[in-house]
């Protein structure tokens, strides 16, 4: 549970760590060289430091490498993160290749090795991949490109590795640590990981990208133990949060429950359990114990399943150590049941009474599509809480911010009307014009209502609705009649009023777009 607020808190100058069983690496070249501490070999008078950086700083057209000694032990959970630049490279033929753990210190004799790579594809597009070169050990399936943007510039990428042999890629575009996962993976069998190997950076480039290659922050370690705070000996109510569901998995898969700790102190998986609401006593009917050791940090999340291979092989798992994996969960029908989150003694902590109805209306296939919470301050319980994970996340988010979460405006007496664009076309993004308020106020009511380009109302979204502190409504693009509306601009206007005949007024416009 060891994730990378805790791990990125501190970095340190010291370069290599060695112990029996670890050679690590944790260079940010502050020191204004690559011959100590440590030391890098290879081509090195075609590298500079300059300004704490290293650089590409070759002649012509060439191919050259630094490469320093690593040793890992497989036991522990690892992880490589390296912060890359490029300079608006030129050519397909120009690459930064980095072999976070090789047999070979030179590149062109690697045999057996993990590597990620960065070079155009396009004139618009960069490649990212994460793969084993071919040798003496491939990968069954090498894990694809994933193409960004040429004007990303700088990028921070982060490989993380399991002791069963469980890989996954994140990347942060802008040079930072908010990480987005790229790709997850296994390893081959008898990986070379606990072995005597070497860390590389290896650019290949033509004439006119010879300088335009820059690396810093380059790590290889274990995660080291952190202290954490103490468990809470019991959670209370609203403590845990139900956050995401799959109640109707791909054929052969588990469900899965998402869990979200809204506390700030780390909560002991053990002292809860799951168990569903039987409506015919009104009372808990199920109960399956959760297993003991497991601790949910402060605001971080926890995946469980009775399937954590399937979990991993059909969805991107952002952070695979907080998927756990059970014996058992109670049933969790598609067309509908409750997920309880509950004390032993049955009190309830949280509780999600779900209907497969509850899809986004355009889906015509939910199997294996999740259902994600929008908001904490929300009521789990509030049907407009929920929505189908967004296809551009495959169809679920496990361990990571949901798809379709949003944010209460911080200020009082705000609606917040988003995207100013939406297509309600059943790809899980922006299918739905979200309106989210937060007031001061008490006793409100609200009128929510939408105009066409000609003025004439095509939606009631609510009336005399009564207002929280905060809260969600949306509109899907239909009409009265349930209609999808036409392509265009429209009004939203939104009437807040008070029992004594106060009242404000807030307008957008927003556009629909769909292929209907």
């Amino acid at each position: 549970m060891k994730r990378k607020a805790l791990f990125f808190a501190t970095l340190f100058m010291v370069s290599v760590v060695a112990t029996a069983q670890n050679l690590c690496i944790d260079d940010d070249f502050s020191d204004g060289n690559f011959t100590h501490n440590p030391q890098w070999v290879g081509d090195t008078a075609c590298f500079v430091v300059a300004n704490n950086v290293l650089r590409l700083s070759g002649s012509h057209a060439d191919s050259s490498y630094l490469s320093t000694p690593l040793r890992l032990s497989g036991a522990d959970t690892l992880q490589w993160s390296v912060w890359v630049k490029h300079n608006s490279l030129t050519s397909n033929n120009s690459f930064i290749r980095l072999y976070l753990y090789s047999n070979s210190a030179n590149p062109y004799h690697v045999s057996e090795g993990m590597y990620v790579e960065v070079k155009p594809r396009t004139a618009a597009t960069l490649s990212v991949r994460c793969v084993q070169p071919d040798g003496v050990q491939t990968l069954v399936e090498p894990v694809p490109y994933k193409l960004l943007p040429t004007n990303a510039g700088q990028m921070r990428l982060r490989a993380t590795r399991l002791p069963n042999g469980w890989w996954t890629l994140d990347i942060d575009t802008l040079g930072g640590y908010d990480f987005a996962p790229l790709a997850s993976f296994a390893e081959p069998a008898n990986y070379m990981v606990g072995q005597d190997g070497f860390y590389t950076i290896w650019c290949r480039y033509t004439a006119n990208d010879k300088t335009k290659f820059f690396v810093d922050d380059v790590e290889a370690k274990p995660l080291v133990a952190v202290v954490e705070p103490e468990p809470e000996v019991m959670p209370m109510v609203g403590d845990v949060l139900i956050n995401e569901v799959l109640f109707n998995p791909y054929d052969g898969g588990g469900d899965f429950v998402e869990l979200y700790n809204n506390t700030d102190s780390a909560i002991a998986l053990g002292n809860i359990c799951m168990a569903t609401w039987d409506k015919g006593i009104d009372g808990i009917k199920t109960i399956v114990s959760m297993p003991e050791g497991v601790v949910v940090l402060p605001h971080d999340y926890v995946v469980v399943t009775t399937d954590a291979y399937f979990l991993l092989s059909h969805y991107t798992v952002a952070y695979p150590d907080k998927v756990v994996e059970v014996g058992k969960l109670p049933s969790y029908p598609n067309a509908g049941g409750s997920v309880v989150v509950a004390l032993a003694d049955s009190t309830v902590i949280d509780r999600f009474d779900y209907t497969e109805d509850m899809h986004y209306r355009w889906l015509t296939d939910v199997e294996g599509v999740s259902l994600e919470r929008r908001s904490f301050s929300e009521p789990t319980q509030s049907a407009g809480n929920w929505h189908s994970a967004a296809k551009s996340a495959g169809w679920a988010t496990p361990t990571a911010r949901n798809s379709q979460a949003v944010s209460v405006p911080a200020a009082d007496d705000v609606f917040d009307i988003e995207p100013n664009i939406f297509s309600p076309d059943g790809d899980g993004y922006n299918d739905v014009l979200t309106i989210a308020y937060r007031t001061a106020k008490g006793n409100l009511f609200a009128n929510i209502s939408v105009f066409d380009h000609a003025g004439r109302m095509v939606r009631a979204v609510e009336r005399n609705a009564f207002l929280g502190t905060n809260g969600i409504f949306e509109w899907n693009g239909t009409d009265d009649n349930g209609r999808l509306c036409n392509m265009g601009n429209y009004i939203v206007l939104i009437e807040v009023y008070d029992p004594n005949g106060g009242s404000m007024q807030f307008k957008k416009v927003v556009t629909l777009m769909h292929k209907r």
